[in-house]
């Protein structure tokens, strides 16, 4: 089981390694992977969008927030991998 203070990151990204796997080499490739990134993050903001500062968030925009955020999380461990052993992310 993962837990916020035992899994490393490393463990993430070897997660999301093995599910990102894809004969085309799509869900590999940096561009894509920065695409698609970019494309959650927009849905993540996309419910607050016309929200002023002091705005109750409705409890059902809280727990889709949370979906879309572990799309964006998932994506940039994925852009991470696809960055490969020479980005500065490695350790």
């Amino acid at each position: 089981m993962w837990s916020d203070s035992l899994t490393t990151v490393h463990e993430m990204r070897m997660a999301v390694a093995a599910s990102s796997t894809s004969a085309t080499g799509r869900a590999t490739r940096a561009v894509n992977v920065a695409s698609a990134a970019l494309v959650e993050a927009a849905e993540l903001l996309e419910p607050f969008q016309w929200r002023r500062g002091g705005d109750p968030v409705p409890a059902e925009v809280a727990r889709s927030s949370v979906e879309e955020l572990a799309d964006v999380l998932h994506y940039a461990l994925a852009l991470a991998n696809a960055a490969g052993e020479t980005s500065p992310w490695t350790a």
